[in-house]
């Protein structure tokens, strides 16, 4: 089991990211970043629900159960990058 309060999940590369446990219980901060050439934004999706643009830190509010985000970039010319996900089951 993994247990944020003792440090984040990181994960590097040409995309990087970090997950921490956030201020309140069942949130999780997300931290980004790249060195993509030409970078346009971030993007995310939650529970296979629609990609989203998202900052390069937010709040991932979890449900009780499994929870599924999912990472990628897109650069300026519209071209996506790989996608990165993080499955991780929550209890409150």
């Amino acid at each position: 089991m993994i247990d944020l309060h003792t440090g984040p999940l990181t994960c590097s590369g040409r995309f990087g990211w970090a997950a921490g446990a956030g201020d309140a219980p069942g949130e999780i901060t997300v931290r980004l970043g790249t060195v993509t050439p030409d970078f346009d934004t971030y993007l995310a999706r939650i529970d296979d629900g629609p990609w989203l643009a998202v900052a390069d830190s937010f709040v991932w509010p979890l449900r009780e159960g499994v929870n599924r985000i999912e990472l990628r970039i897109r650069n300026r010319a519209g071209v996506l990058g790989a996608v990165s996900h993080i499955d991780l089951g929550y209890t409150p």
